[in-house]
């Protein structure tokens, strides 16, 4: 099994918290975010500066996006499908 799908598995039967884990991400982004707006109130910047700013801020936008799933994730009902990976057996 790969690893990836192991630490999946393991996420939904530890009942790791999701909403917790998103929320704890998008602080670092939100202060990001801010810096970036806060630069480009600064303004007189090169267009490549701009050009930069614009990706990053596309980038933090794609990425809050993403966590907004996992909370919608943490917030639907688990229904196990498989063994807990304690007890699977090798494929």
């Amino acid at each position: 099994m790969k690893r990836s799908a192991v630490l999946v598995i393991a996420l939904l039967y530890n009942m790791i918290d999701l909403s917790t884990i998103s929320h704890d991400l998008r602080g670092p982004l939100s202060t990001i975010l801010s810096s970036v707006e806060l630069l480009r109130l600064e303004g007189g910047h090169a267009p490549e500066t701009t050009v930069l700013l614009d990706t990053i801020e596309q980038q933090i936008r794609a990425m809050t996006s993403k966590l907004d799933g996992l909370r919608t994730l943490s917030h639907a009902p688990v229904t196990p499908i498989l063994e807990p990976p304690s007890v699977a057996k090798p494929l």
